[in-house]
């Protein structure tokens, strides 16, 4: 019986590869690491080559930890981190290294679709050019290395390069098309041939697109060879990890919004109003069907602030775990103690910018700043401004929603940090909404599972597949008087880092003229 899903979801990391059956419980786990490689400052590049080594390694690891024979794999689905195009010969071949959103390089062609079409994206998709999407890194490539963009047949993302090696087939589905690429007019579903002109690149050398729910092909004899699948599995794609992230986490329904919480965040409102875009955010088509679409935040230092603490001034915490001998580790004994701590962390507001400020705005130069320490300030209260500061972070990209007239119910909250109770509570304080946690292995390779589930017909529906599989684990509710209190410190967060910005620029040179640490 065809009833095993696989989902794989390629991280900024790692790869990580689930089997499920189709009532949602694991069978097998496998993840494998990959390098990250910095040629030049503010270049970022991954080789496409890592990633399918180290899927069909995570891909035969689970095949050897089930047993299962291949032919109870009804089909599977992969994701992958977003905005990060993959240009590809006609055999398949990676002419160049992926670009990801953290790479720099193309500041000269953001200026470019700034001056020369702006308005034109922003008819089409809703959004506003910067380094972070697709487009310019493709016009990069263009103007930097002509012979790659001359052999180039068609570009993909990272999640459809493994659908290609899985497939044979060049896809880009609509999710990641609306959501990076600036060529997709979301209204008609289709790319604009007059704005793919605009931006001086060539409507054929676009893959093909498709849904999220729409077979992309099967798994190929010379792929079965390589990792123990058999040929014939239908193979879907998720896109970038969020929107199958949120249909793992079960947020697919209007009203909803989702907090996806790793190393950085993506703060997310799912909403049927299509024709709603902020060009501070980025929007997301066809989570659910053509009539669902997600708003989209980033933030770049979100959980990796906690660990950036612990690893850095987290020596108590660290000893007191080994003393336990792992009992607790040391971010639940850092949740405990900022669980004790008042709201406000006695006057200390922290701005999470290690990694530099993205959205609603874009700008490299932000650092981290801790404000309003005094001679009674405690690592407890460090802590929880580490933590409300992260989290005043995410709700700026929901306030931005929230202003654009979208009705928020409820906030379901996935990642790492979604295990801690002062995050939680936090982050119900601050919204003033409900917070529901679930139990979840991991939330988009099982929403990868759902997705080649409802494909190839295991489940009816997104909906009947969540009311199967996902349950609630804790549901939190805003605390009164805490909010009132995040209510005035907010402004505060916003006003010192508004306040900041000049410094920070300053700064930004001395460390260029002197050679200081980055």
């Amino acid at each position: 019986m065809k009833d095993i899903l696989i989902g794989i979801d390629l991280g900024s990391t790692n790869v990580k590869t689930m089997f499920f059956n189709k009532e949602g419980k694991v069978l097998a786990f496998s993840a494998k690491e990959y390098p990250v490689y910095f040629p030049k400052p503010g270049w970022v590049e991954y080789d496409p080559a890592d990633w399918w080594e180290s899927t069909k390694v995570t891909i035969r690891e689970c095949l050897k930890k089930t047993g299962i024979n291949p032919d109870s794999i009804a089909g599977i689905s992969v994701s992958g981190l977003g905005c990060c195009p993959v240009p590809l010969d006609e055999d398949g071949n990676v002419l160049y290294n992926a670009l990801p959103w953290s790479d720099q390089r193309a500041q000269v062609e953001v200026d470019f679709l700034i001056k020369n079409c702006k308005d034109l994206i922003n008819t089409a998709s809703g959004s506003y050019p910067t380094t972070m999407n697709t487009m310019p890194h493709l016009i990069w490539i263009k103007n930097n290395e002509p012979e790659v963009y001359k052999k180039l047949f068609k570009y993909t993302e990272a999640s459809g390069f493994i659908v290609q090696r899985l497939t044979g087939e060049f896809i880009l589905e609509y999710a990641s098309a609306s959501f990076v690429e600036y060529g997709i007019d979301i209204k008609k579903l289709k790319y604009s041939e007059e704005l793919i002109k605009a931006m001086s690149l060539d409507y054929e050398k676009f893959p093909k697109l498709i849904a999220n729910t729409e077979q992309a092909g099967i798994v190929t004899n010379k792929t079965a060879q390589e990792t123990g699948l058999i040929e014939g599995i239908p193979v879907f794609c998720g896109g970038n990890d969020m929107p199958s992230g949120a249909i793992g986490g079960g947020a697919i329904k209007a009203g909803q919004a989702f907090l996806y919480t790793g190393t950085g965040a993506n703060t997310t409102v799912i909403t049927d109003d299509l024709f709603k875009t902020s060009p501070y955010l980025l929007n997301c088509l066809c989570i659910n069907n053509p009539k669902i679409k997600l708003i989209d935040g980033v933030q770049g230092s979100i959980g990796f602030s906690l660990k950036w603490f612990r690893d850095t001034l987290g020596g108590l915490e660290k000893n007191a775990s080994s003393m336990l001998n792992s009992v607790l580790d040391s971010f639940e004994i850092m949740d405990a103690e900022a669980l004790r701590t008042e709201a406000g962390a006695g006057g200390v507001i922290y701005l999470p910018f290690l990694m530099g400020h993205f959205s609603p705005v874009l700008n490299p130069y932000a650092k981290g700043v801790f404000f309003g320490l005094g001679p009674t300030t405690t690592r407890a209260q460090l802590i929880k401004a580490v933590i409300e500061g992260c989290v005043f972070d995410s709700y700026q990209s929901l306030k931005v929603i929230l202003d654009m007239g979208i009705k928020i119910d409820e906030i379901i909250f996935v990642g790492g940090p979604s295990n801690s109770e002062t995050w939680c509570q936090v982050v119900s304080d601050v919204t003033n909404r409900k917070v529901i946690t679930v139990n979840v292995p991991e939330a988009a390779t099982l929403g990868n599972a759902v997705l080649a589930g409802v494909g190839v017909g295991i489940y009816k529906s997104f909906e009947e597949a969540i009311d199967k599989i996902i349950r609630v684990r804790k549901i939190y509710h805003p605390n009164e008087n805490n909010h009132k209190i995040y209510t005035e410190l907010y402004p505060l967060f916003i006003q010192i880092y508004e306040e900041s910005l000049e410094s920070f620029e300053k700064l930004a040179k001395v460390k260029e003229k002197f050679g200081i640490l980055k």
